[in-house]
């Protein structure tokens, strides 16, 4: 890919840095480290080229939470994020499967654990308007591979530095506290259940058979009372044990239930991002074996190659594809929550776009500007305003932006990732820009 995409009216992204080749590179024997590396470089790029006016497209701040010394209010400037590189690895936060626990195998868990054992937390002002996640599996640690969970939406106060205090003495010490318990009723549970290394209710049940069924008393009144006594006992005993591992059983379960909604508190539920996309490997080589499901206009779509079906959410988060290959769902993309609405380019933008198609078209090969051709929209320009814009406009230029190629500049001088400098060696003849866009 070499392309230039044009974001909006004025706004104009760079994203030849995300474009580089991957043969120097582990990317180019990993499937998915190569699409984390693109997507890596395509969120940097909008990060830098196209900063919100409040807060970052992707680009968290992460402060250590228990540090009294002042914490940024607003986003790093471009020139800033470029220049440190230890921020970098955030515009995709990484989950570690079976980090700090061979049960830690959901975002939420993972994240929860980076953030408690580094004791850090996010800069609420300057949350990112999306958050991108990559999944890293590894079969070297327990419970680093199978399946990932994730949350449709995903609530994240509770890893807001000004909310930690909070988490961890209200939410994490009960959760502390349950742990506890259910640790001890397990202890208890076992005792009841072996003794010396055999299964305590199985013996039981096999000794009051033998007392019901085979053994006899020959006969003597006073060993029949005595075989009497003892099944007596025996049942006693085990229904002291079953009651008990019942009881177990109810404490257990009203524990989990309490433990699974000690995060659903309105205190930690005010600030959302809604899942819009996943990327999954199915564990084998080739485009089909790389899927995506994106969520638009409300609904679900899974694509395939060049195959888009709808999908339900329950299928998006129980796909399963891949894990038996220690593959799997290994991007997810949320946003702040927007009104499911597409709002409509302006007629003078689409004729524009309309005008970038017809040149690029020129370039393709017939057989593909065949197939693009067949399935553009014309947009026939009326008498008006737009219609004069257009025809006064015989080509399409890119306005230079002074900040973006001061930022670029800069990158151009200080490669803070592996595969910047084979970008910087790639042909500077390369065609200069591809627009993205939708046509209608």
């Amino acid at each position: 890919m070499m392309c230039h995409a044009e974001c909006t009216q004025q706004a104009y992204i760079d994203i030849r840095p995300w474009t580089g080749e991957w043969s120097d590179t582990v990317g180019a024997h990993s499937p998915t480290t190569a699409a984390s590396e693109l997507l890596e470089r395509l969120t940097k790029s909008l990060n830098l080229g196209l900063p919100s006016p409040v807060t970052p497209l992707f680009l968290p701040t992460i402060v250590n939470a228990s540090n009294e010394v002042e914490v940024p209010k607003s986003p790093l400037a471009p020139h800033i994020e470029l220049t440190k590189p230890q921020d970098q690895r955030y515009y995709i936060i990484p989950l570690a499967m079976g980090a700090g626990s061979p049960v830690n195998n959901n975002l939420a868990d993972i994240l929860e654990y980076h953030i408690a054992a580094d004791g850090l937390g996010f800069v609420r002002e300057t949350l990112p308007d999306a958050l991108a996640f990559k999944v890293v599996r590894s079969a070297k640690q327990p419970g680093g591979t199978g399946k990932f969970g994730f949350p449709s939406r995903l609530w994240f106060d509770r890893w807001v530095a000004d909310k930690r205090d909070f988490v961890l003495r209200t939410v994490k010490a009960r959760e502390k506290d349950i742990e506890e318990q259910l640790k001890r009723i397990e202890s208890e549970n076992l005792k009841l259940k072996r003794c010396e290394g055999r299964d305590t209710l199985a013996d039981l049940r096999a000794c009051i058979r033998h007392f019901e069924h085979t053994a006899t008393d020959g006969g003597d009144p006073k060993r029949k009372v005595r075989n009497e006594n003892t099944l007596g006992k025996l049942n006693s005993v085990l229904k002291d044990i079953e009651d008990k591992l019942a009881e177990h059983a109810t404490n257990t379960e009203e524990l989990s239930k309490e433990r699974s909604k000690l995060w659903d508190l309105s205190e930690l539920q005010t600030i959302a991002y809604d899942l819009q996309a996943v990327v999954i490997h199915d564990g084998l080589l080739g485009r089909a074996h790389i899927f995506s499901y994106i969520r638009y206009n409300g609904k679900w779509w899974k694509v395939v190659d060049g195959d888009v079906t709808e999908a339900s959410e329950e299928t998006v988060l129980g796909d399963s594809s891949g894990v038996h290959l220690g593959s799997g769902a290994f991007l997810m993309l949320y946003s702040k929550p927007t009104e499911e609405k597409e709002t409509p380019w302006p007629r003078k933008d689409r004729i524009k776009s309309q005008k970038l198609d017809e040149e690029f078209r020129a370039t393709l090969p017939p057989t593909v500007r065949f197939k693009f051709e067949k399935s553009a929209r014309i947009i026939s320009p009326a008498d008006s305003d737009e219609e004069e814009y257009m025809d006064a406009e015989e080509s399409i230029t890119v306005e230079t932006d002074p900040v973006v190629d001061e930022v670029r500049e800069l990158a151009d001088n200080k490669p803070n990732k592996q595969g910047d400098e084979s970008d910087q060696r790639r042909d500077d003849g390369m065609q200069d820009a591809v627009h993205m866009r939708d046509v209608d």
